[in-house]
């Protein structure tokens, strides 16, 4: 590990949603403020629309902190479900057994909303990865805002997800949902200048002080190759950190940052020094395993036996053939000379040739 070779505390680019390091760029900060005025609005439903490693699942968790004192909160981070069991997974989170009758779960879940409003709070629901819903899934939620006053709502649900969720709201099936939702927040990529403040930023949260670790030509190649996703960003960090530690170096390089780019093959980027290129597939030679070698010997062994047979009896045939016809020729012609031989064939192959253009001027 390189913790304590660059005196830090703890990983500065972990792999898992810690609201302590969240980062606030521009569009964070905007979508964060969005929930919670549609929370305090009471507004009922919100969509979140995040590509996959922007950070969505951090900002849903540093959005929970902020609502806790003042709601009952449910997180369900993986609906891969039967849409039948979405009521299961609810009173499972509050802490109660649901029933297997479905209309029962609704009795309990309609019992804890009340509840919680007579003690002045709501009940809160997040479903993260929301794009995994089905349209039937996406109904039965639609149907949860009907749990109300007729001065509030007694149940905010935010739905967020990738890009494919607003592909599925979009459909004339859901149009009841998609009238429902007051408002729709998006997380945009990170600039430049916030790629390299979000690097600070979490340096700075893992406990670095002192002078930079990356340079900023490192800095500018990072911002580049992970094209503003947060979740590349800390990849290529935690692996440029390694090389430079294996380099027993204080100070991430561009060469370092490019190196760490070759090894997790990420595509092409523009601005990248001569001596740092983007991978190519390099065609791999077949290399056959050796029980395929052997094989592969005996084969060619009892092809060449069998070729050579092949040879031999087809030179055996040819010379008993040629054998033959000379027996034939000596009892055909016996003892006629060659010369009244010949003779005879050139006779026979001038009237041959006669006839044949006598036969063409008649049909002309």
């Amino acid at each position: 590990m390189f913790l304590s070779y660059f005196h830090l505390a703890e990983q500065p680019f972990g792999a898992t949603p810690d609201p302590r390091f969240l980062f606030q760029s521009a569009s964070h900060r905007e979508t964060l403020a969005s929930l919670y005025c549609a929370f305090c609005a009471n507004r009922g439903f919100t969509a979140l629309i995040a590509e996959p490693g922007m950070g969505k699942t951090t900002l849903l968790l540093e959005f929970l902190d902020y609502i806790h004192d003042h709601a009952s909160t449910v997180f369900l981070s993986n609906p891969l479900c039967k849409s039948d069991n979405i009521l299961s997974l609810i009173l499972y989170d509050l802490g109660i057994t649901p029933s297997h009758a479905v209309a029962n779960r609704h009795r309990q879940l309609n019992e804890v909303v009340l509840s919680e409003a007579r003690s002045g709070r709501r009940l809160v629901l997040i479903i993260d990865e929301a794009q995994n819903l089905s349209v039937h899934a996406l109904e039965l939620v639609r149907l949860l805002t009907n749990f109300e006053t007729p001065r509030s709502k007694l149940i905010q649900i935010v739905l967020a997800g990738q890009p494919q969720l607003a592909d599925t709201l979009s459909r004339p099936e859901v149009a009841q949902l998609l009238q429902r939702i007051s408002t729709v927040c998006r997380l945009e990529r990170f600039s430049n200048a916030e790629t390299a403040a979000y690097i600070e930023h979490r340096l700075t949260k893992a406990g670095h002080t002192g002078a930079n670790l990356f340079t900023a030509g490192a800095i500018q190649l990072i911002a580049e190759a992970s094209h503003g996703i947060p979740r590349t960003i800390n990849t290529l960090c935690f692996n440029a950190l390694c090389i430079c530690r294996a380099r027993n170096s204080k100070l991430v390089e561009e060469s370092m940052v490019g190196e760490s780019i070759c090894d997790l093959q990420l595509p092409s980027y523009r601005g990248a020094p001569s001596n740092v290129q983007a991978p190519t597939e390099i065609p791999v030679p077949f290399i056959p395993h050796t029980s395929e070698i052997r094989l592969s010997a005996s084969r060619l062994a009892w092809y060449s036996a069998k070729m050579s047979a092949g040879i031999c009896a087809a030179l055996t045939g040819v010379h008993m053939w040629t054998t033959r016809v000379q027996c034939w020729f000596r009892g055909v012609l016996g003892g006629i000379p060659i010369q009244r031989l010949t003779g005879w064939l050139l006779r026979n192959v001038g009237f041959w040739k006669a006839s044949c253009r006598d036969r063409a001027n008649d049909g002309v």
